[in-house]
């Protein structure tokens, strides 16, 4: 899987997918991003602060708590000026044995959204019921 960047957008998908998208074409720093309504790509900029170690969830030794030992104090938005197309994607589950994959190539120019394409939509049935139905059995 490896790490990605969230995007929300304020702009429809062309097939009208709402949910929740990401890419792997930017910093994959799990920053956010935003496309906004007038069409420029923006990212979330945080400062943060170390969270005392007895005020951090977990043993004080474990992965959970090595991830909350800062928290954001403040954040702005800052305008990424972005040219070039971006891939980003997202999948929404119909069903127990459907779900559906979106995936979109973005088009900045000069900051500038100019536009938005489907680039693959796909229904993954069997294989992802048959992985459900392992990862329940417990053998994934």
């Amino acid at each position: 899987m490896g790490m990605f960047d969230h995007i929300k957008s304020e702009i429809p998908m062309p097939d009208g997918y709402v949910g929740e998208l990401q890419t792997k074409d930017l910093g994959c720093n799990m920053d956010s991003l935003l496309i906004r309504a007038d069409g420029r790509l923006l990212i979330e900029d945080c400062k943060y602060e170390v969270v005392p170690p007895e005020e951090r969830q977990g043993d004080g030794n474990s992965l959970r708590s090595a991830l909350f030992s800062l928290r954001v104090i403040d954040s702005t938005w800052r305008d990424l000026d972005y040219h070039g197309d971006l891939r980003i994607y997202g999948s929404e589950e119909r069903s127990d044995t459907e779900t559906v994959w979106h995936e979109y190539v973005v088009r900045f120019t000069h900051g500038q959204l100019e536009s938005i394409r489907i680039f693959e939509k796909n229904v993954i049935g069997e294989d992802l019921a048959k992985r459900k139905s392992r990862r329940r059995a417990g053998s994934i």
